[in-house]
């Protein structure tokens, strides 16, 4: 799917009255999602799975991407703790 369709499929969505959201690991492969999504205009909220294993540089490069690409990054924890 080109970058136009999906554009196309996401305004489309947006115009039914959907709401929708995106999750990203932020690693190489989420980027030009995530790009792509913002080149849309549509306010779409991010979420991030965060294991509590991910490095504090992860955390800081999902915060300035969401920043530069105009995100709300939502860090989502599990309820079962990493340590039992």
């Amino acid at each position: 799917m080109k970058e136009e369709e999906i554009i196309n499929t996401l305004l489309s969505i947006s115009d039914e009255g959907k709401s929708m959201f995106v999750t990203s690991s932020f690693q190489t492969h989420s980027i030009p999602l995530l790009h792509i999504i913002a080149q849309s205009g549509i306010q779409m909220p991010v979420y991030c799975l965060n294991t509590g294993f991910l490095m504090p540089e992860t955390l800081s490069f999902s915060k300035l991407v969401g920043e530069l690409l105009g995100f709300e990054v939502h860090q989502i924890y599990s309820s079962t703790p990493k340590h039992q």
